[in-house]
């Protein structure tokens, strides 16, 4: 056999790790004769791969449940729609229910802590009413109209975020005219919210600026889509 037969028989494609033949990896030589079983590297791609996978399924989820949740969102008729994602429902006279406009809500999942405003203290106009925070930061609500905190009726952050109301409060009728959102302006935040969650579907956030990259789950819209531009669609929820 001449030396160009031993090199033919040596050659160094036979030693190819399989992930090296399929071009997964730029360069790994098997020696472990091929027993992928036994293999760490072998285990550790594959794990990658599944984790990918994974990956791919919990960002489908979170924006076909976010969709889910916008279509589903109606103009309530009884309901008054104020400035800043708030909105007010008559109980009798000038005694309101406060709650956050349901088009907020499901972009909060997420939140770790939520600061409300004391209880029998009488707000102004332009003063926070309840502060959001999370590992994506943080955003005050300010109120658009005065009116007197009578209660809280939700103290922790998962009940706040799962029910339309959150506190009773005293408003005079003149001041409820000066914080109200046409329905106009109303159906266009709802429009704005919807047509952002589809174009995600369709072009995905550039990599690098999410956390996209398969080392943990994503959970929540901002792990997927990247804290600034998340704050970025708060801010046009709340009109800023």
């Amino acid at each position: 056999m001449n030396n160009k037969d031993e090199y033919q028989d040596n050659r160094f494609f036979n030693l190819k790790c399989i992930w090296m033949a399929s071009r997964t990896v730029e360069y790994k030589l098997c020696d472990r004769e091929f027993n992928c079983d036994d293999c760490q590297f072998d285990r550790e791609v594959r794990n990658s791969d599944f984790n990918n996978e994974k990956t791919d399924i919990n960002q489908r989820s979170i924006l076909d449940s976010l969709s889910d949740k916008l279509q589903n969102i109606k103009y309530d008729e009884k309901v008054i729609y104020l400035k800043n994602s708030l909105m007010i429902k008559q109980i009798f006279g000038n005694t309101f229910y406060l709650g956050l406009n349901p088009i907020l809500q499901p972009f909060l999942e997420g939140v770790k802590f939520i600061k409300e405003c004391e209880l029998g203290k009488y707000i102004l106009k332009g003063n926070p009413v309840l502060q959001f925070r999370g590992e994506w930061g943080e955003i005050t609500l300010s109120s658009p109209i005065n009116f007197l905190m009578y209660d809280i009726m939700n103290n922790r952050s998962c009940d706040m975020l799962k029910n339309k109301w959150f506190a009773i409060v005293g408003i005079i009728q003149p001041e409820v005219s000066i914080g109200i959102i046409t329905k106009k302006d109303w159906d266009e935040t709802l429009y704005k919210s919807f047509e952002f969650v589809e174009a995600i579907k369709t072009a995905p956030p550039a990599v690098g600026a999410t956390m996209q990259d398969g080392g943990c789950q994503i959970r929540y819209l901002y792990e997927l889509i990247g804290v600034s531009k998340f704050r970025e669609v708060l801010n046009t929820i709340l009109g800023i």
